[in-house]
């Protein structure tokens, strides 16, 4: 599944839950993480891929920022 619609899929309580369990804020997450504006330091992203559980993978959250690096 693509990050984005994995954060889609969470109501705002959830996302925020995500974001703390992935090491990042609610505000961070929907500021910067879903529409890939900054690029995650690694830890980030490993704690994204963990904290969906197994929704979403690394490989899956590197495209997610690089992709959009990429194509814009």
């Amino acid at each position: 599944m693509q990050l984005i619609d994995f954060i889609n899929s969470l109501s705002e309580p959830e996302q925020d839950a995500y974001a703390t369990r992935a090491g990042t804020t609610g505000k961070y997450l929907s500021a910067h993480i879903k529409y890939a504006r900054k690029v995650a330091r690694p830890d980030l992203i490993t704690g994204l891929a963990e904290a969906s559980n197994d929704q979403v993978s690394v490989q899956e959250v590197v495209d997610h920022f690089y992709k959009n690096k990429i194509s814009a």
